[in-house]
Parts: structure tokens; sequence; C-alpha cells
């Protein structure tokens, strides 16, 4: 299986027509064919096609400017392909605003920490648990929370903004890993974190991994993930080449 999806991502590559159905993997849950995206007149992307399955979890690695991090912005909604078809539970997500998407069960955790500085860290738990089922109680999510970083618990009435980088990590990654969507994707996540606050937040991926919540993991460095993964394919200039 682990070379399933790296052998199938090369063969849509080679083979694909224009016909976006084309469905290599009848049982994937994300389908990307043929990918084309830019930013500004600058290509990232090129033909890019893949497809994981569900309960799978994809490493993709590659240098800076290799198209990872477009990648993960393109299937996410954040940025919209210039051409190809992204598909999600067998839907064409590649027009539909990042709202819609998350609301289908696929959520990205970006490169960059998503929390708000300007309000406190308990406050910030409260905007980012609005959403869920109304049988959850949000001050026993926040206590949860608190539980799985009990670092936030300290730093609970500060600023998100004065935070360390690894501590706004831990904070705009309580929501998914409490509750994981269906599909989550991490975008370099080891970036400026210490190798302890690291490898914290790794077990805490791996604890999701278990329970069956499908994602890609976006890595430069892939051997601290390694073992979270069932296939690792490689970008360089936009292009799959392994």
């Amino acid at each position: 299986m682990n070379n399933l999806i790296s052998s199938i991502g090369n063969k849509i590559n080679s083979d694909a027509t224009d016909d976006c159905s084309t469905d290599l993997l009848p049982d994937a849950i994300l389908k990307l064919c043929r990918v084309n995206a830019f930013y500004g007149k600058y290509q990232a992307l090129f033909d890019l096609s893949l497809s994981v399955e569900s309960g799978e979890v994809l490493a993709v690695t590659g240098l800076n400017g290799a198209g990872k991090t477009t990648l993960t912005r393109v299937i996410s909604g954040l940025i919209h392909p210039s051409s190809g078809c992204i598909f999600f539970k067998g839907i064409n997500i590649s027009g539909l605003r990042i709202e819609k998407i998350q609301a289908m069960g696929l959520e990205l955790i970006p490169d960059r920490t998503a929390v708000f500085n300007s309000i406190s860290v308990v406050e910030n738990l409260k905007i980012f648990f609005r959403n869920v089922p109304k049988s959850e109680s949000i001050s026993e999510l926040i206590e949860k929370s608190f539980e799985m970083f009990p670092r936030l618990k300290l730093r609970a009435e500060n600023l998100a903004g004065q935070l360390s980088g690894g501590e706004q990590r831990m904070l705009s990654l309580a929501k998914p890993l409490i509750f994981p969507p269906e599909f989550l994707i991490v975008d370099e996540i080891s970036l400026g974190l210490a190798p302890k606050i690291l490898a914290e937040i790794w077990e805490k991926i791996d604890e999701i991994k278990k329970r069956g919540t499908t994602m890609l993991i976006v890595e430069q460095y892939i051997k601290d993930v390694k073992h979270l993964t069932t296939n690792i394919l490689k970008l360089e200039n936009g292009k799959l080449v392994a």
C-alpha cells in the first residue's frame, strides 16, 4: 500500500486526460486531477495529481519553493486552481470558499499560527469552539484544551500575541486536536518550534491518527513524522517527483 498512492499519482500525471471524472482510486476521499495554480504570474503547481484514501496519512516533502504550501492552500480553498479539479468525498470543491470546504469536514492548520493576537487565550478558544455541536460545553472544551496543553492554562488570561511561537501553535491546534475534522491538513508545523514542544505536538497528532482521521502532512524535514505516515511523496518545482 505504501507505494500505491505514489505510483497512481505518477500514472495520473502521465496518462490523465482533461476529463477530471477519471477515478483511478474509487475509494479516495481526496483526489487532485491535473491541478495548476499560480501566485500572480508565477506558476506554483504544474498538472499535479494525487489521491488519498480514507484513514491514510500522506506526507508531502520538498525544499522551500517546491509548492508544498500552495498545495495545502489549493486543497483547503484559500487559493483556487487555474485549471484541473479537486474532489473531496466525490464532490468537486475546486471553486468553493474555505468556509464551505471546512463545513464538509476538511480543515487546514496553516504554516503560520492562526490565532487572534489582540485577545486572550481563553477568548481565542471560545471563538475556535463556537461552531461545535450544541451538546458540547465550551467551558468543558476549554478545560480539555488546558489538559492537552498545560502551558496554555498558565497563560489563559494572556493575550495570544504575548505567547511564544510554540504556545501560539498549541493554541491554534487545540480545536482540531480535540474535534478533529474528517480530513486534516498540517502545513510545516515544525517551523520555529523547539524540539521538546514539537515532540509534544507530534504526539497529539499521532493520537488523532489512531482515531481514524485522514491527514495530509506537509514537512520539509520528514524524519520527525515518518512514523506517522502511510506514504511519502516529494514535490519539486511544483511537480510530484516521487
